[in-house]
């Protein structure tokens, strides 16, 4: 087996500290290409067109391919709709699946080169760098809006994200310094809060409590008098923070907005989940249940008519049907279920599982990094040279 030649004048690493490092800033509509995107597209030239070796192991192989069939089944199902639809949109959405693809073979790309452990600590730095700039634009444009978006277009993209980083925290804290953990819990909390995203808030709140009460091994007494002291603690926070009448909550126009939110959510009309958030939906693909009806042309649809559904499982399943839900439920049970880590996995992702049961995130790239490195946790051959196989050519001998 040949040989494969490394980076060794080039850390590609820097590649995710830097775009994360700059996911908070939108300079332009929601949807385009933002300074992150372009960033990471140019990145991804450099490693393709100049480096132009690379290696993968089998492991990572077999799911690449099958994240590839993926989105190609999309594409198909998108393009069969857009010749009867016209809708440029179903095009457009494509977009994104290709090009987390891409993302997520990077995360694969910088693992193989630097290692499963730098990979995280790129991830860490690239969370504190990224929970510095948010608070800034937090700060920028604080009392402007009852809920805050910072440098994003709009507060909900600020509360995704900040969940996302939290759970990244909760995933890998041993990558993360003092001083950049108390950064990233710090920087994501008081995002959540001031983007006033029910779901984001709820999320955290939820992770936090499966955390502490399941996502634990066996510990000893004493350990386990500190984990019910902080259980309590984390109650009586939630509690105190829902009826408390302290003045910090009260002459606070932030919290006092997200304590009303929380307690009036049964009466707000996007609460519901079969009008307000879009599952009525599914009952409207009639014959297309199996295959799908294509990830956009929304004014074909009574529910929520000319709006994309607020779910991200509802959006899978009418967008993709019955059997693009099980693609792509396959190849997130690839990248979760880690033997020794399903657990973790699943306590700690358990806050973006239920954001996503009110709004659409699967198309953030953010979480796709994410997934990418929890699916080579698994990976045992990652820093051996058994096992790769050479993805291109370019520059090899003879």
């Amino acid at each position: 087996m040949k040989s494969v030649i490394k980076f060794k004048d080039f850390d590609v690493s820097w590649i995710l500290i830097i775009y994360i490092a700059l996911k908070p800033l939108y300079l332009s509509a929601s949807g385009t290409m933002q300074v992150c995107d372009l960033f990471f597209a140019a990145s991804v030239i450099y490693l393709v067109f100049v480096k132009g070796r690379f290696a993968f192991t089998k492991y990572v192989v077999s799911t690449i391919k099958n994240l590839t069939f993926l989105v190609l089944y999309l594409a198909v199902v998108n393009g069969v709709w857009y010749f009867i639809t016209t809708d440029q949109a179903l095009l457009k959405k494509m977009l994104f699946y290709v090009f987390n693809l891409i993302a997520f073979c990077v995360c694969c790309i910088v693992a193989s080169e630097v290692g499963l452990d730098k990979l995280k600590r790129a991830i860490a730095k690239g969370c504190c760098l990224s929970a510095i700039i948010t608070a800034a634009g937090i700060v920028i444009y604080r009392g402007l809006r009852a809920r805050n978006t910072g440098f994003f277009n709009n507060p909900n993209q600020l509360g995704y994200y900040a969940l996302i980083i939290f759970t990244m925290l909760m995933l890998w804290p041993e990558a993360f310094s003092t001083f950049e953990k108390v950064t990233v819990a710090l920087g994501s909390v008081w995002a959540t809060f001031s983007s006033g995203s029910k779901a984001a808030i709820i999320g955290m709140a939820i992770m936090v409590l499966v955390h502490i009460v399941i996502c634990r091994e066996k510990v000893s007494a004493k350990k386990l008098a500190i984990q019910i002291v902080l259980l309590l603690t984390f109650l009586a926070f939630v509690y105190y923070f829902l009826y408390g009448e302290s003045r910090i909550i009260t002459s606070n126009s932030t919290l006092s907005y997200v304590r009303q939110r929380i307690l009036n959510m049964a009466t707000e009309n996007d609460s519901s989940f079969g009008r307000g958030r879009g599952y009525n939906r599914v009952f409207e693909m009639g014959n297309h249940v199996f295959l799908g009806m294509g990830e956009g042309a929304y004014d074909r649809f009574q529910t929520l008519k000319g709006y994309e559904v607020h779910s991200t499982y509802a959006s899978i399943l009418v967008s993709y049907g019955i059997i693009g839900a099980l693609l792509f439920l396959a190849c997130l049970m690839k990248m979760i279920i880690i033997p020794g880590k399903v657990k973790r996995n699943l306590c700690c992702l358990s806050g973006i599982a239920l954001y996503s049961l009110t709004h659409n995130g699967i198309r953030n790239t953010l979480l796709w990094i994410l997934l990418a490195v929890t699916f080579l946790e698994g990976d045992d051959a990652l820093k051996e040279e058994q096992g790769m196989e050479r993805i291109s050519d370019k520059g090899s001998e003879g």
